[in-house]
C-alpha cells in the first residue's frame, strides 16, 4: 500500500486487489484524515489558588472528521499546574504562577494547541483577637488564627497604618505581652512561605483597665487609750488576688466632717481629753510601680468606722491581777488582765501564766481589752524579792495539839513527826494557822 499526500493535508492509500476468478485487477482507495488544528479552552485563564484544587481543560480538534481525535495533555510548569493523567484534561493546582497548557494530537501529525493560564495567589483566612478586661496580674497577648496552617506570623508593637515608611517596620517573631494597665495596639503580618497566598496585615488591641484594691471588711479595734492618745490594734496586710502585696493604713476623722487623715502607724497622739474620734483602716498597694494598676492610685476604700473617746482608763492597783509563786519563780495572770515586762506591751514582752519571773524584777499589768471596755495603761509592779528564811519555830505541845509560839501572819506552817528509823510523817499541807490539832 502506497500513500499519496494530498494538498488538503490528507493522505490517499491505494491497494490493488486481483479477482482470481475473472483475472481482473481493481484498485481499493482509502482516505486517512489527520488533525490540522487544536484549540485549548477552559472556563477562565485566571484562576485563584486553592489547595488541591483542579482545573478542567477542553480541546477542540479540527477537522471534525479526523480519524484520531485523541490528545495528550501537558504543562510546561508543573509547580503551577500538573496533569496526573496525560489522557485527561483535568489538571491539579500545585501553586501560584503561570503555566502553558498544551494539548498534542496523538495521530502522528504533531499538531498541538496551547493556552496560557495564570494561578493567582489566594487570600488567607486570618482572624485576630485581643483582650479587654480589668487588671488581673496575668500577661496578655493577641491571638492570630490563620488558615491554611503553616503560615508565618510576625508582630509589631503599634499600629502599622500610622507608620510613614511601612517598609522600615522591624517585624518580630515574638508576640508582645502586656500585664499592666493600658491600651495597647499590636500589628501582625501573615505570610505564606510557599508563596501561594497573599500577605495579610491587621491589628488587634489589648485593653487592660484598673481594678479596685480590696477594702477591709471589719472596723478597727482599740488596743489602748488615755486622755491624749489612742492606739488601735495592729492590722496585718496581705496579697491581692492579682498577687500584689498591700499594707494597712490607719485613719482618723477628728471633727466629724468626714475628712480622714491617713497615716501608716496605728498610734494617734495629741488628742483632746474626753473627745470622740472616728477611726478607719484602708489597704494600700506596697509596690508603687503596681499601684497604677488599681483605682485610687492603689488605695482601697475605707473600712467600717469605730468611734472612740480619748480618756484615761483607770489602771489596776499595784499587786492587782497576778500572783507570784516564789517557790517555782513563776507568774499566774488572772482573768481580765494582761502582763508584760515592758510598758509598751509590744510583741515579745507579754507574759502568760506559768512564765518564769525573777523576784526583784518589774512587771506591768493592765486590764485586757474586752468588748466595750478598752485596755487601760499598765501599772508598774516591782516584784518583791524572795522573802528571807523565817526563824526556827518554837512550839508548845500537848497530847492532842502542837502550836508554834513564835508565829507570824506572813508565814505558813507544816507539821512533820519523826516516826522512827529516820522516817517522818507529814500531817496535812501548808497552812496559815500555827496550830496543829
Amino acid at each position: 500500500v502506497t500513500p499519496t499526500a494530498n494538498e488538503d493535508g490528507t493522505y490517499t492509500f491505494t491497494q490493488n486487489v486481483e479477482l482470481s476468478e475473472s483475472g481482473t485487477t481493481i484498485a481499493l482507495v482509502y482516505l486517512n484524515v489527520q488533525v490540522t488544528d487544536i484549540e485549548v479552552t477552559t472556563d477562565s485563564t485566571t484562576i485563584p489558588y486553592s489547595e488541591n484544587g483542579t482545573v478542567t481543560f477542553s480541546a477542540t480538534v479540527t477537522p471534525d472528521n479526523a480519524d484520531n481525535r485523541d490528545v495528550n495533555w501537558s504543562s510546561d510548569n508543573e509547580s503551577v499546574l500538573k496533569f496526573e493523567d496525560a489522557n485527561s484534561g483535568i489538571a491539579t493546582i500545585v501553586g501560584a504562577g503561570t503555566a502553558t497548557v498544551k494539548a498534542t494530537a496523538t495521530d502522528g501529525s504533531n499538531v498541538f494547541g496551547t493556552l496560557d493560564v495564570t494561578v493567582n495567589k489566594a487570600d488567607m483566612d486570618v482572624s485576630a483577637t485581643g483582650f479587654d478586661g480589668s487588671y488581673d496580674g496575668q500577661s496578655h497577648s493577641i491571638s492570630v488564627t490563620v488558615q491554611p496552617e503553616g503560615a508565618t506570623v510576625q508582630y509589631y508593637e503599634g499600629d502599622y497604618n500610622t507608620v510613614e515608611a511601612p517598609d522600615t517596620i522591624a517585624w518580630s517573631n515574638v508576640n508582645p505581652a502586656y500585664t499592666n494597665v493600658g491600651n495597647y495596639t499590636v500589628s501582625y503580618k501573615v505570610t505564606d512561605p510557599n508563596g501561594n497566598y497573599n500577605e495579610s496585615k491587621g491589628t488587634a488591641t489589648i485593653n487592660i483597665s484598673q481594678t479596685a484594691v480590696p477594702a477591709p471588711t471589719a472596723a478597727p479595734e482599740l488596743d489602748s487609750k488615755n486622755a491624749n492618745s489612742i492606739i488601735l490594734k495592729t492590722v496585718e496586710g496581705g496579697t491581692t488576688a492579682q498577687g500584689d502585696a498591700y499594707s494597712v493604713q490607719y485613719g482618723i476623722d477628728k471633727d466629724g466632717t468626714g475628712t480622714i487623715e491617713w497615716q501608716d502607724t496605728n498610734i494617734f497622739t495629741d488628742l483632746q481629753n474626753e473627745t470622740e474620734y472616728t477611726f478607719y483602716t484602708r489597704n494600700h498597694i506596697t509596690d508603687e510601680s503596681k499601684a497604677a494598676n488599681y483605682t485610687e492610685n492603689g488605695y482601697s476604700s475605707a473600712s467600717p468606722e469605730v468611734k472612740i473617746i480619748a480618756e484615761d482608763v483607770a489602771p489596776p492597783t499595784i499587786g492587782e491581777g497576778y500572783t507570784i509563786d516564789y517557790v517555782n519563780e513563776t507568774i499566774t495572770i488572772q482573768n481580765g488582765y494582761e502582763a508584760a515586762t515592758d510598758a509598751s506591751f509590744s510583741e515579745g514582752t507579754t507574759l502568760s501564766s506559768g512564765d518564769s519571773i525573777t523576784p526583784g524584777s518589774t512587771v506591768y499589768v493592765r486590764f485586757i481589752t474586752t468588748a466595750g471596755s478598752p485596755a487601760s495603761v499598765g501599772t508598774e509592779n516591782k516584784i518583791a524579792d524572795r522573802p528571807t528564811t523565817p526563824e526556827t519555830p518554837t512550839v508548845e505541845q500537848t497530847a492532842k495539839m502542837v502550836q508554834v509560839t513564835n508565829a507570824s501572819d506572813s508565814q505558813e506552817y507544816k507539821f512533820e513527826k519523826n516516826v522512827g528509823e529516820g522516817r517522818t510523817a507529814t500531817f496535812g499541807e501548808w497552812q496559815s494557822s500555827p496550830v496543829f490539832i
